[in-house]
C-alpha cells in the first residue's frame, strides 16, 4: 500500500510541473496576442491603401505590357496551381497545424491527379515535416516563420512561388492559412493571390481612403514595380493573421491543458489521501492490537506469580 501511495504522490508532482509549463506557455501567448492584433490591424490598413493605389494605377494605365497583363487575366483552362501553405514552427496550439495540413491535403487530392499538376511551398516546420511524411513534393527548403519574422527573410521563397505563375508554369497561386475573425473564431482560409482579380473596395472604404492619386511616372511602369510590393504586402498581412491565430489557439489549448491537469491532480489527491488514511488506520489498529496483546500477556504473567 505504501508503494502505491508513493507512486501516486510522484504522479501528482509530475502533473503539477506539467501544469506549471502549460500555464507559462498560456501566459506567454496571451501577452503576444495584443501585439499581433495591433500589427495586424496596421497591416490591414496598409494593405487597403496599397490596394486602392494599385487599382488606381491599373485604371490609369493606358498601355499595360502583355507580360504584366497576364497577372489580371485568369486562365481557367489551366488546371495547374501553386499552393503556399502556412503553418507554425511549434506545436501545442490545438488543431492549428492539423487543420491547415488537412485542408491542403484535401485540396490537392481533390483537384490534381498527379504531382506534375501542382507546386507546393510550405512555411513553418510542423507543416513542412507533415507534408513530407505524407509524400508530397515541396519546392522550397525548410524555413522558419518566427514571431519576429521579416517579410524580407521570406522573399526568396515567396518570389519563387510567384514566379511559377509569372513564368506561365501554373494557372494560379493560392495561399492556405488560418484567418483570424475574433478571439473565439479562427478558420482555415483559401485565398487566390494570382491572378489579381482586382476586386473593388466597398464604396465607404473608397470614400474614406480617397483613392485619387497623381503619379510622377507613367502608370504603366509603376504597375510592374507595384506588383511585388502588393503581393508581399498581402503576404505580410496573411502571416500576421496566422501568428495571431496560432497564439490565440495556443492560449485556449494551454488553458484547457492546465485545467485538465488540475482536475487530474484533484482526483489523484483524493486517491492518495484515501491510501494514506488507510495506512494510518492500519498502523493505529496494529498499535492498539499490540498494546492489548502486551496487556494481556502482563495479566497472564501476574496470575502465574500468584
Amino acid at each position: 500500500m505504501g508503494s502505491h501511495a508513493a507512486l501516486i504522490k510522484s504522479k501528482i508532482a509530475s502533473i503539477q510541473k506539467t501544469a506549471q509549463i502549460t500555464r507559462s506557455m498560456q501566459m506567454v501567448s496571451q501577452a503576444r496576442i495584443a501585439g499581433f492584433e495591433y500589427k495586424m490591424h496596421a497591416s490591414e490598413h496598409y494593405a487597403n491603401v496599397s490596394e486602392a493605389i494599385f487599382q488606381s494605377l491599373v485604371a490609369n494605365a493606358s498601355r499595360i505590357d502583355s507580360e504584366v497583363l497576364q497577372i489580371f487575366k485568369p486562365n481557367y483552362e489551366k488546371k495547374t496551381a501553386t499552393y503556399i501553405m502556412v503553418s507554425s514552427d511549434r506545436g501545442l496550439a490545438g488543431p492549428y497545424n492539423s487543420a491547415v495540413i488537412k485542408k491542403t491535403t484535401q485540396i490537392i487530392n481533390d483537384r490534381h491527379k498527379s504531382p506534375d499538376e501542382y507546386k507546393l511551398y510550405v512555411l513553418g516546420r510542423i507543416g513542412y515535416d507533415a507534408m513530407r511524411r505524407q509524400g508530397f513534393k515541396i519546392e522550397n527548403d525548410y524555413i522558419n516563420v518566427h514571431d519576429n519574422f521579416k517579410i524580407s527573410d521570406l522573399e526568396e521563397v515567396l518570389n519563387g512561388a510567384f514566379e511559377t505563375y509569372l513564368n506561365c508554369e501554373v494557372g494560379r497561386v493560392e495561399v492556405i492559412y488560418h484567418r483570424f475573425k475574433n478571439r473565439v473564431v479562427q478558420d482555415v482560409h483559401q485565398l487566390m493571390l494570382l491572378p489579381i482579380t482586382g476586386e473593388v473596395l466597398r464604396d465607404e472604404e473608397q470614400e474614406r481612403l480617397h483613392p485619387t492619386y497623381i503619379f510622377d511616372e507613367e502608370p504603366d511602369r509603376l504597375v510592374t514595380r507595384m506588383v511585388p510590393l502588393y503581393l508581399n504586402g498581402e503576404m505580410q498581412t496573411i502571416l500576421l493573421n496566422t501568428k495571431l491565430c496560432e497564439h490565440t489557439m495556443r492560449v485556449n489549448a494551454m488553458r484547457n491543458a492546465t485545467d485538465n491537469a488540475q482536475e487530474i491532480v484533484e482526483k489523484l489527491s483524493l486517491i492518495y489521501n484515501a491510501y494514506r488514511q488507510t495506512a494510518i488506520t492500519q498502523e493505529l489498529t496494529e498499535i492498539v492490537a499490540g498494546s492489548k496483546a502486551q496487556k494481556g500477556g502482563a495479566k497472564k504473567n501476574g496470575k502465574r506469580k500468584n
